[in-house]
């Protein structure tokens, strides 16, 4: 709890810079604190993980089941993206970049298939809760 009061106090000191130095200074200062907030929670998300792989091996085979799914489902996304530049009604063309078109409907259709499996779980459970 130290750590996460520390974080939040830090975090409000910067913010008030963001008011008090002139010029951009502070959006620089906070863009730097947000930089380090990312990195630790980027490490963490790996390190935490890991180690808790080493401590029960049995449980990591459920998590990296979990791990193939959602690789499986992010590359059926993909597969069934598209590159092709987007046209508006008045005959220009928003975007032409194929990378970017590509992760974006990847990005859409993998939300598209998250919210279906979010909307068939939650009914599954509600229907198997009834009937117990």
């Amino acid at each position: 709890m130290i750590l996460l009061y520390s974080l939040l106090a830090i975090s409000l000191i910067l913010t008030v810079l963001v008011f008090v130095i002139p010029d951009n200074g502070g959006v620089n200062i906070i863009l730097y604190w947000t930089y380090f907030l990312s990195a630790a929670a980027i490490l963490s998300v790996i390190v935490f993980p890991l180690m808790n792989i080493a401590q029960n091996p049995k449980a990591a085979m459920r998590s990296l089941v979990g791990v193939g799914i959602v690789v499986v489902v992010v590359g059926l996304a993909f597969a069934l993206s598209s590159a092709e530049p987007l046209t508006l009604s008045d005959m220009k063309t928003v975007e032409d970049d194929p990378a970017a078109l590509r992760i974006t409907d990847a990005g859409l259709y993998t939300t598209y298939f998250a919210m279906i499996a979010a909307i068939i779980v939650t009914v599954y459970g509600e229907v198997r809760n009834s009937l117990k």
